[in-house]
């Protein structure tokens, strides 16, 4: 049934995860689990996958950037990088150019009907005719029957190309896979870096602690304790050394599985989508309006000059 039951209570798992996000931003968690059931989905609006989707969303733009969320592991990464990563888009969309010029080049083996009508009316064309109107229709057909081969070679070569383009795709991927393997293990690298900086800091505070204390009864000097406290100093500056090469190799992640853009990382409340403007002047024969970028429209009356802003509805 989808109707909502009455155990329903309403936005109950975003208080869970939003304390569960708050707690793990403090500890520096780099996973949240919760025991949704996706077939409960129906009557439990929150339980929806595309709920989930969201959330993570909102995790990402409400939290500090070196709460960055990277992906759980390390096969997750190579997954979307060989999606994601910009030179694979580039080259998946190369292959698909170069498929599509297989196509134009075959079309050429087809055969060809154009058909064409013009009309002219014409007055006072000379002296002795007042007006003269007249139309013509013309179609036209040819059928390719022997072009010597040229066609089909051009067809084999495409094909050829196609190839190529598709072995550039692996490549890409390859690549791709490299980057985010080595940004990877130096992430993984910095974090067990920080977990011993921080057992060195615990260390190097007891220590000073220890020498302030036999420093009172006489058995260290003043410089003992400078020499402690230095040595307590240099290991705090370690850990925050440490802190930001995770946040930097955190989005060198991003950065190789394709997600460093200022949509991901929420750089700019406004980002220019450019389906938004497609959409817009996608088949359309006549006009002169476009959107901007703060979402006004711009209104062009080509026969009185005058340019209207209207907001967008």
């Amino acid at each position: 049934s989808k109707e909502i039951p009455t155990s329903y209570v309403p936005f109950r798992n975003a208080h869970f995860l939003s304390i569960a996000t708050s707690w793990a931003e403090v500890i520096g968690a780099q996973r949240i689990y919760i025991g949704a059931v996706a077939e409960d989905s129906s009557g439990y609006p929150d339980c929806r996958p595309e709920y989930y989707e969201a959330f993570n969303r909102l995790i990402e733009v409400g939290t500090k950037p070196e709460t960055k969320i990277v992906p759980h592991s390390l096969n997750e990464a190579i997954g979307i990088s060989a999606k994601e990563n910009p030179n694979v888009v580039a080259a998946l969309y190369r292959e698909q150019a170069a498929r599509f010029t297989v196509d134009r080049i075959r079309g050429e083996l087809l055969p060809e009907a154009q058909l064409e009508a013009t009309y002219s009316d014409r007055y006072n064309s000379s002296t002795q005719v007042d007006r003269t109107e007249s139309g013509q229709v013309v179609a036209r057909f040819s059928m390719p029957i022997y072009e010597g081969g040229e066609i089909y070679s051009r067809v084999r070569q495409a094909k050829h190309t196609q190839v190529s383009r598709i072995q550039e795709i692996e490549q890409q991927r390859a690549q791709a896979q490299q980057i985010v393997v080595q940004a990877w293990s130096q992430l993984q690298a910095a974090k067990a870096q920080l977990i011993s900086d921080k057992a060195q800091i615990e260390a190097n505070t007891t220590a000073l602690q220890g020498t302030r204390e036999e420093e009172k009864v006489g058995q260290r000097t003043l410089l003992d304790v400078l020499n402690a406290q230095q040595e307590l100093l240099i290991s705090q500056v370690q850990v925050e050394s440490t802190k930001r090469n995770i946040l930097f190799f955190s989005y060198s992640v991003v950065s190789g599985i394709g997600r460093l853009n200022v949509q991901e990382v929420g750089a700019v409340s406004t980002v220019y989508d450019p389906v938004v403007h497609h959409d817009e002047v996608a088949r359309k024969w006549w006009g002169l309006d476009i959107t901007r970028d703060d979402g006004t429209t711009e209104h062009v009356d080509a026969w009185q000059g005058r340019v209207e802003h209207e907001p967008v509805k």
